[in-house]
């Protein structure tokens, strides 16, 4: 193969990766946009707190309130911890 051809797969295959990229790059902003976008509906801030309460509700009455509160902290700092 020539020097010549060699360099002009290069180029197009390191075009094909900068466009996959982009692509990629367009379809998470998209994602995150609309994820953030359901997050402030009203319902969304109603009835996730409420199926939080409800869940708790029901770990309450299976293994008692210290450990159901116990479990639920648990399951909030996991959520919280940075990196998820």
């Amino acid at each position: 193969m020539s020097d010549d051809r060699e360099k002009e797969l290069e180029r197009e295959l390191s075009e094909l990766r900068d466009a996959v990229l982009s692509d990629w790059v367009k379809v998470a902003s998209h994602a995150t946009d609309t994820l953030w976008a359901m997050e402030q509906t009203l319902s969304w801030r109603i009835t996730k707190p409420l199926r939080a309460a409800k869940l708790l509700r029901n770990k309450v009455r299976q293994v008692g309130p210290s450990r159901a509160i116990r479990i639920a902290g648990n399951q909030l700092a996991t959520k919280l911890r940075p990196g998820r």
